[in-house]
């Protein structure tokens, strides 16, 4: 289980995250939703212990954070931890070489199913093909937590798919599995819980079974939430 605690970070011109408590079971997959600038970003990298929280604290299994940790910690982002000189052969081995537990023959099928050439390097690749490398390393590492900010980035709504295909092919009993996204059609039917963000609060955190009591799909749900005013379009008709 993951666990935050009043968990608070704020950047020196804007909030990040403001006395955040959430509780995140082995087994979830959870979607993090919120506007630009609500504290997604933010929340993951407190998560994956990318950033120290200057209130609260973040439990792993039980534990502050602490260098053990990071062996069941994946975080993928555009941000990207690749490497730009690098091939993919290349890669593979630095992350074996850094991960004892990198999943060599799962990181092999999915460069495979991606179709993803070998023999490029990273900087000659497009920005959706990085997202693929990113996705293909992130679940070879062998985490059990993977935390996913804006994954999809730079792919067409096929491409978007497939990941989630591979998403669901390779998630085991007790992962946990963190999607920060603004695409809330594409992964409503994927994730078992969505947490709603606004200026770094969390405004909403809902199973399927409570988005279902309110009556509305997920777009529905944000959109009351975040007070959007669907009748300000018919200034445009």
């Amino acid at each position: 289980m993951i666990e935050l605690k009043e968990a608070t970070y704020n950047y020196r011109e804007s909030v990040g995250i403001m006395k955040v408590n959430l509780k995140l079971q082995k087994g979830q997959i959870i979607g993090v939703f919120g506007e630009n600038g609500a504290g997604k970003t933010t929340l993951l990298k407190c998560i994956g212990g990318l950033l120290d929280l200057q209130r609260g604290e973040v439990l792993v299994d039980g534990e502050p954070i602490h260098p053990a940790t990071y062996e069941n910690l994946a975080f993928i982002s555009e941000e990207g931890s690749l490497i730009n000189d690098f091939t993919i052969e290349e890669h593979k081995r630095f992350f074996m070489s850094c991960f004892k537990r990198f999943n060599e023959e799962r990181f092999e099928k999915l460069i495979d199913f991606f179709q993803l050439d070998r023999k490029k390097k990273l900087k000659a690749f497009s920005k959706g093909q990085k997202a693929k490398l990113e996705i293909a390393v992130g679940f070879s590492k062998g985490a059990k937590y993977i935390l996913m900010d804006e994954p999809f980035l730079g792919n067409d709504v096929f491409t978007r798919s497939d990941f989630l295909g591979v998403m669901a092919s390779f998630i085991e009993e007790g992962d946990i599995i963190v999607i920060a996204t603004h695409l809330l059609n594409e992964i409503e039917h994927f994730i078992d819980r969505a947490i709603f963000l606004k200026f770094g609060r969390v405004i909403g955190d809902y199973s399927n079974e409570e988005l279902e009591a309110r009556g509305g799909n997920l777009t529905q749900v944000a959109k009351e939430l975040f007070n959007y005013d669907i009748s300000r379009m018919s200034s445009l008709e």
